[in-house]
């Protein structure tokens, strides 16, 4: 509105000028209203019904939960994110085996049809997350859920690896003063 005005008033100053610019502006208006293209009206129907709001507060949202998983800084930090951001996305119950620890946050309420998200993580880990048929979840914040938990979860399976059963025996029996036997 401002900048109508604007130019109305470097219209009444530079008569010519201003009001082939309005005349200009006036007529794309008008044109791009005519082409009648899909992409126009939805991204209309988008706009005044809120769904690119929607979108930045998800994106913002993820983005938040996956910073949290960054900084963790141990297992039971790691969970806790985890736990939080399952009841921001919706989620009702969650379960978590990451380097050899199984962390579990069940649902107390009664029992209801339920599907699972499973995330596979390096070496047999995983990370699954329930939720009630009856909710609604769009596939795109599915998805960005999705890459937020492999994103914030993989770097520390890799670093945080739980010790192969050699690697176990080896540890132990130098502990007890044992010499370091190999198998041949």
């Amino acid at each position: 509105m401002a900048a109508i005005l604007l130019l109305l008033r470097s219209a009444l100053h530079s008569k010519l000028s201003g009001l082939i610019v309005i005349l200009f502006a006036g007529a794309a208006w008008i044109g791009i209203s005519q082409l009648d293209f899909g992409e126009f009206a939805a991204a209309s129907r988008m706009f005044l019904d809120g769904k690119f709001r929607r979108i930045i507060d998800i994106e913002t949202q993820t983005a938040h939960f996956e910073a949290s998983l960054t900084k963790a800084t141990n297992m039971e930090d790691c969970w806790a994110a985890i736990r939080a951001g399952s009841q921001i996305f919706g989620f009702h119950e969650v379960r978590m085996s990451l380097c050899g620890c199984l962390f579990e946050d069940a649902c107390s309420g009664p029992a209801k049809p339920r599907w699972q998200l499973r995330i596979p993580l390096p070496d047999s880990q995983w990370v699954n997350f329930y939720r009630d048929f009856d909710s609604q979840m769009n596939p795109l914040v599915l998805s960005a859920f999705v890459g937020a938990v492999q994103r914030g979860l993989e770097p520390r399976t890799v670093l945080t690896r739980m010790p192969s059963g050699s690697e176990l025996y080896k540890a132990a029996a130098s502990a007890a003063g044992e010499p370091n036997r190999t198998a041949r």
